[in-house]
């Protein structure tokens, strides 16, 4: 990606040869994304958080959640997978097949990053056909014009025109449901582009760490050798030293030649100590990405050091987040309202999509909650029973506390005290089993 100052992120060129509006300059905007993303780790956290509470709970009517919207896939899974594309790209598609009266048949998601706008030769607007391909950035071989499918973008217009032409729906492939958030049949910026830097920046934190455990955090050398030195020679000893390094390390001497004429030695380049500087940059770094997707900390798993998150802190933030992603369940209940109007499904069927942890635990004091067990806590959230052996025990966390789980961990822990000691200690002082206290020292006691 072009990652260009400015409001003006994409380029959009006429392709002529291949019938299409680039997708940026060279027409590989989402390929770059996914590298940029699947390169950040706070970006992936981020948008996972972001994925679930759109998807939420999927579908409230379970009539509707259940239903094939082709041979293999429920609705909720179609939902699901068009909520995955639109996490990402802020768009969706979808393939739709209809029948000789013009109604849905079936509903099939097409990946966004297969996705182009046709266009007519030597035009800069789409020209109502959708091109699918999967190999639009030639990672697996030449791009071939032949394999690139159109269709026509889907419209109740279009299909009521084909449904009363003279052929009619035989032959037809079906029409391309495109949904962009920044406007008809416009190609939508990513939600990490005005963080993108911050994302490009988390990536190469990652690789810096990584290159330096396993240089072991070690100085460059430069090796510096004669003019004189036949060049047959020089390259048997730079291929010697490549090869010691290994590849993992290559890089920490670099070799230079013809610096004078007799002169051969080394010289050292010491490894500066960054780590403050490096670990406020990478806080600045996540923190502009979190902001970015408005995900509040504890969702990430980020508490402050000695201190677990409470229940209340989650269901805060579950709540807070559940609103700040309401608008796009919105969006996505009108837009599967108004394509479900197609379909032989009843006329009054609910498209509402379902908040993430639906609680209904709001009149219930947090106290009783800490005793409940785990079956009780996921019937008061609407989710079946399991059947584990352990289902009618407290989470041993709350029944000890935040001090007891401190203690316990102080006791673990301890290089002076045997297995024997430990499990002992932690019968006697918390009430376990001898069998619980071996599993968490991990050795039986003969």
């Amino acid at each position: 990606m072009s990652l260009r100052k400015g409001t003006q992120r994409i380029v959009d060129t006429t392709v002529d040869r291949l019938g299409i509006l680039k997708y940026d300059e060279d027409n590989n905007y989402p390929h770059r994304i996914n590298t940029i993303i699947n390169s950040s780790g706070r970006t992936t956290a981020c948008e996972q958080v972001l994925h679930s509470f759109i998807y939420g709970k999927g579908f409230a009517d379970e009539s509707l959640a259940k239903a094939m919207a082709n041979d293999e896939q429920t609705y909720n899974d179609l939902l699901e997978q068009a909520i995955q594309d639109f996490s990402r790209l802020r768009s969706f598609a979808l393939h739709v097949t209809i029948n000789q009266l013009g109604e849905t048949v079936s509903f099939e998601n097409v990946p966004i990053d297969y996705v182009r706008l046709g266009a007519n030769k030597g035009e800069y607007r789409p020209n109502g056909k959708i091109a699918v391909y999967d190999n639009w950035d030639g990672s697996k071989g030449k791009i071939k014009k032949d394999e690139i499918k159109f269709y026509d973008a889907y419209s109740e217009q279009a299909i009521e025109t084909l449904v009363n032409s003279e052929d009619g729906v035989e032959g037809h492939n079906g029409y391309i449901f495109y949904f962009s958030m920044d406007g008809f049949l416009t190609y939508p910026l990513a939600w990490i582009e005005p963080e993108a830097e911050a994302a490009i920046s988390d990536g190469l934190v990652g690789t810096y760490t990584y290159k330096s455990l396993y240089n072991g955090f070690a100085g460059s050398k430069f090796l510096t050798y004669s003019q004189l030195i036949d060049k047959e020679v020089r390259e048997d000893v730079e291929n010697a030293i490549s090869e010691a390094q290994g590849a993992e390390s290559a890089g920490g001497v670099t070799m230079m030649w013809g610096l004078d004429k007799e002169a051969l030695g080394t010289i050292d380049v010491q490894a500066e100590n960054t780590d403050k500087q490096f670990t406020a940059t990478e806080a600045s770094i996540n923190e502009r990405i979190r902001k970015l997707y408005f995900v509040p900390s504890v969702l990430l798993s980020e508490q402050v050091a000695g201190k677990l998150g409470s229940s209340t802190e989650f269901k805060d933030a579950q709540h807070y987040y559940n609103v700040v992603t309401s608008r796009y369940r919105v969006i996505m209940t009108r837009i599967f309202s108004r394509l479900l109007e197609g379909t032989m499904l009843p006329e009054d069927i609910d498209t509402t999509i379902l908040e993430f942890m639906d609680f209904e635990t709001k009149d219930v004091p947090s106290e009783l909650l800490d005793v409940l067990t785990p079956n009780e806590k996921r019937e008061l959230i609407g989710y079946d029973s399991v059947d584990t052996g352990q289902e009618d025990k407290p989470a041993l966390a709350t029944v000890i506390g935040v001090g007891g789980v401190q203690s316990m961990v102080q006791i673990l822990e301890s290089p002076t005290l045997t297995p024997a000691q430990k499990q002992n200690l932690i019968v006697q002082l918390f009430g376990l089993t001898v069998e619980d206290a071996q599993k968490l020292t991990d050795e039986p006691v003969n």
